[in-house]
């Protein structure tokens, strides 16, 4: 286990500081700072209100129309963790890492569809090794990643998973073990191979979230 009190740049996916726990001081706010998303948020916010509790995706889709969509830039997902629905709105992009947020301040980054980060969930996932996935995600095979998540002690603990991938038709089906969880992902492939929706396994405390790009 590797334990750091940390403060990170969600846009880059970089660790500005990390430092050994007998040294730290008072834990820095993270993902929450108002300054991350804030525009994103607030025009979140303005089209569709507040961040309702346990709405379902399904019940947001009515809202995803036309003008809302013209309002905003970028990409756009519809998602739900922890049976809660949420519009989440491109906040960044570093290479191929998409940033998005919700009006909640939820974040979550993907890599070509793949989480590869979350922020504000609690015992967030901090960043995803999935190099190897993306290799054989259409040609199937054996593949390993590493998931760095954040413990409620503000410590990170680093986990290795050997993964199976196998496709049948449209669908991906990703079956990760490690040496405390097994987990099953599963990502819906479009015509042109890109992944238009998804259900993965956001860590043992927060369970599965489920992404459907909307554009």
């Amino acid at each position: 286990m590797i334990r750091c009190m940390a403060r990170w740049s969600f846009r880059s996916g970089a660790m500005v500081t990390c430092m050994l726990l007998a040294a730290c001081g008072t834990p820095q706010s993270g993902p929450r700072e108002a300054s991350i998303g804030g525009a994103v948020v607030q025009s979140l916010r303005g089209l569709i209100g507040p961040k309702p509790v346990k709405v379902s995706a399904a019940a947001l889709r009515s809202q995803i129309t036309p003008a809302l969509l013209s309002q905003l830039s970028g990409s756009v997902l519809l998602s739900e963790i922890n049976g809660a629905g949420a519009v989440m709105a491109q906040d960044g992009r570093n290479g191929a890492m998409i940033t998005y947020i919700d009006s909640g301040r939820i974040g979550v980054s993907l890599v070509d569809g793949i989480v590869v980060g979350t922020r504000g969930l609690g015992n967030d996932l901090m960043t995803s090794d999935v190099g190897d996935l993306r290799a054989r995600m259409r040609s199937g095979g054996t593949a390993t990643r590493i998931n760095r998540r954040m413990t409620g002690e503000n410590g990170i603990v680093v986990t290795s998973f050997e993964c199976e991938l196998s496709q049948q038709g449209n669908q991906v089906t990703e079956a990760c073990y490690g040496p405390s969880a097994k987990f099953e992902n599963t990502y819906l492939l479009d015509r042109a191979g890109q992944v238009a929706a998804s259900r993965q396994w956001l860590g043992p405390e927060t369970g599965y979230g489920t992404f459907e790009r909307i554009r």
